[in-house]
């Protein structure tokens, strides 16, 4: 049973997702209609004038702490002061149509932020982050996980320029993402539904993953938090699959190199050993380097494969072998392994689980609940 609480169209309270699309580019070609606006500056000055550009193609780009605009066909050009700036019109980046784009200078980023209605950037989130030929119920689940994270990030990021990244440090999301029926109708038939915690209906942290391997993780035991919400579930289907096996192997010289940087070692010392901690779930918690001269060296697992490649060390779930000058490790699954497992929730949809049945296993502390997301609250210990 889904309960309702006090639902109102996400539209009524101008809700939008704040995308952080880009911040390596310092310039950005824009077409279409297109007015600018500096909205606040520190210490540059601001005037707050608005730039209302003729229509055609523009050059966006950095300029020594200034925005300049400039049209391609006329070389017509302008300077704006500030550091964060308001796009907006009707105008095409990066080959999608948008209404607004924040544009933010750090040091030493450029931050690009494209906002989107809720459910147009959910479709973007489903069409790269799961397969559209899967089982409409485990889309469904999907819907409801990418749905409810994005406003635990947004709750999170109050204060901040953008809601969430749109790569694999949030969830991964394409501008020009396949808009399938089977996505359109997952985000359409599960509208407004979000997982609540069941003790103090907040918002819950609904993480998801590609594979858990067998067995999922709890935040504390990834990412060292006092609160896990997710709980470790066991997987049959997923500790079945032969599919889920890998394997890293990484010339010990290159693995150095690495680790030098990370923990500033001294030159001319030797990797004699590495150490998986491991907890619950069959995951490495910690990994600690033993070196030469009696040096000890500590990080998180998770940490490691931020450090080798998230795409390399493909999971927590690893063992490690010395095979003379190189390193290999052995594993299962593919991510974090903290709440919902991508392909578990497929093969449980395969043999015939409904969308809830799948979020009620590996969020069996949250409960599915149509709501106004305006009325939400974030998890104090998050």
């Amino acid at each position: 049973m889904i309960t309702t609480l006090f639902f109102l169209p996400l539209a009524a309270f101008g809700f939008d997702a704040r995308v952080l699309i880009d911040e390596q580019s310092h310039s950005k070609e824009l077409s279409g209609e297109i007015q600018v606006r500096c909205l606040k500056a520190h210490k540059i000055s601001c005037s707050g004038k608005l730039y209302s550009l003729p229509g055609g193609t523009w050059l966006l780009e950095r300029h020594y702490g200034q925005l300049r605009l400039t049209q391609a066909s006329t070389q017509l050009r302008y300077l704006v002061n500030g550091q964060h700036f308001e796009v907006t019109g009707s105008f095409s980046v990066d080959g999608k149509t948008i209404e607004r784009m924040d544009l933010v200078f750090l040091k030493p980023d450029t931050h690009w932020v494209a906002h989107f209605p809720l459910d147009q950037y959910l479709y973007g989130v489903m069409g790269a982050e799961v397969p559209v030929s899967w089982p409409i119920q485990s889309l469904k689940a999907q819907a409801v996980a990418s749905r409810t994270y994005f406003l635990f990030k947004k709750l999170q990021r109050l204060e901040q320029h953008y809601d969430v990244r749109s790569d694999i440090m949030d969830q991964v999301f394409k501008m020009d993402g396949e808009r399938h029926k089977s996505i359109l109708r997952a985000v359409q038939e599960t509208k407004g539904q979000v997982l609540l915690a069941k003790e103090d209906q907040t918002i819950f942290p609904a993480y998801f993953h590609a594979d858990c391997g067998g067995n999922t993780s709890a935040e504390g035991a990834v990412w060292r938090r006092p609160a896990s919400l997710n709980q470790s579930v066991t997987d049959p289907y997923c500790k079945t699959a032969s599919k889920n096996n890998w394997s890293y192997l990484i010339d010990k010289e290159r693995l150095m190199a690495l680790l030098q940087k990370a923990f500033f070692l001294p030159q001319g010392i030797q990797l004699k050993s590495i150490l998986p901690r491991v907890q619950k779930a069959s995951r490495a918690h910690i990994v600690d380097f033993l070196f030469s001269q009696d040096i000890l060296k500590r990080i998180s697992a998770n940490d490691l494969r931020g450090l080798l490649g998230f795409g390399k060390l493909r999971s927590t779930h690893f063992e490690v072998t010395d095979s003379g000058n190189e390193v290999v490790f052995t594993g299962r699954g593919f991510g974090h392994g903290v709440g919902m497992c991508q392909w578990g929730a497929q093969r449980w949809a395969r043999k015939g689980k409904d969308y809830r049945s799948i979020l009620k296993h590996y969020y069996p502390k949250a409960e599915l609940q149509k709501v106004d997301p305006a009325g939400l609250r974030a998890p104090a210990a998050f």
